[in-house]
């Protein structure tokens, strides 16, 4: 394993890289980098020399002076539309990182994959909980454990006894965007403008979701705004119910688990954990710090760095 004081955290997605010089004893962050550069701004694609990848990430250590430290990147940046492809690791999948398929694309700079099942694929969340459970060594919740991380493309991730044997990914976000933006329900609905977060119309929404299920839910936020002449925001939270609503249903439905571990975002957990307080799951719940959640990546970099 490399020892060396500090080194380089890198997040690469679809849409964003993220860089950061992190003192490794501490997870302290020393010096960032954020651009909106992420794989699917680049053409090399199935490049696998990824000429156009490295000449960037070369570009951004030397505007942070940090060309000698050790790096690690994780995200799409393994992905077949990114630096290098690698295989994905497969469940089960270890969470003290032993399962983990890496390679060094440059001098010092180390490529991590992801993880598959035979229906579900993921890149990055792997190493958000690698690092979770690195910075939360009580064994008892890793025993019997969902970890829920919210996002576009929210992912549930079952663990027993410190290994993660399952997955899969519900497209949430995504649908609040299309149906927001693209459906009919549009013009009842405006998502710009959804703060402060109207909790009544959220929690109206989840109960309603779970009476009636997602089909039959969904134009209630058109009559709402017809019959009822709830305003776009009202519509927005009553929305946004409903489609967490429907996933947290279903996850409570196929996981009758002891712990549930909400990460993300602060905005996307105080929904997600609102739903599930609606659904009477928050004994089961530990809303992870904000704190917490920030070094999830940075721990499991450290720990993974060779």
């Amino acid at each position: 394993m490399n020892s060396a004081p500090a080194f380089l955290s890198c997040d690469w997605g679809t849409t964003s890289f993220r860089l950061r010089v992190v003192e490794r004893a501490t997870l302290d962050v020393l010096d960032q980098a954020s651009t909106a550069d992420g794989v699917k701004s680049f053409t090399a694609g199935r490049n696998s020399s990824g000429e156009s990848f490295a000449r960037f990430f070369q570009r951004q250590v030397d505007a942070l002076d940090a060309a000698r430290l050790p790096a690690v990147i994780s995200g799409m940046a393994s992905s077949s539309l990114g630096w290098r492809e690698l295989p994905y690791a497969q469940v089960p999948f270890p969470l003290d990182g032993s399962g983990v398929v890496s390679t060094t694309v440059a001098p010092g700079v180390q490529l991590l994959s992801g993880v598959r099942t035979k229906l579900d694929v993921l890149r990055g969340e792997e190493t958000e909980l690698i690092g979770l459970r690195t910075l939360l060594p009580q064994p008892q919740l890793w025993q019997d454990t969902v970890v829920i991380l919210p996002g576009t493309h929210s992912k549930h991730a079952r663990i027993r006894d410190d290994v993660l044997v399952d997955f899969c990914t519900v497209m949430t976000g995504e649908l609040f965007e299309i149906l927001s933006q693209h459906s009919v329900l549009r013009a009842s609905v405006d998502s710009r403008h959804s703060d402060p977060l109207d909790e009544p119309s959220f929690r109206a929404g989840v109960a309603h979701v779970v009476s009636f299920g997602l089909p039959r839910s969904l134009f209630r936020v058109r009559s709402r705004a017809l019959l009822d002449h709830e305003p776009p925001t009202s519509n927005c939270a009553f929305l946004s119910g409903l489609l967490i609503g429907v996933e947290i249903a279903d996850l409570l439905a196929r996981e009758p688990v002891a712990h549930l571990l909400l990460t993300g975002a602060p905005a996307l957990r105080h929904l997600y954990a609102i739903a599930l307080d609606e659904m009477g799951a928050g004994s089961r719940l530990l809303n992870l710090g904000s704190t917490l959640v920030a070094h999830a990546t940075l721990a499991a970099h450290a720990r993974l760095m060779v």
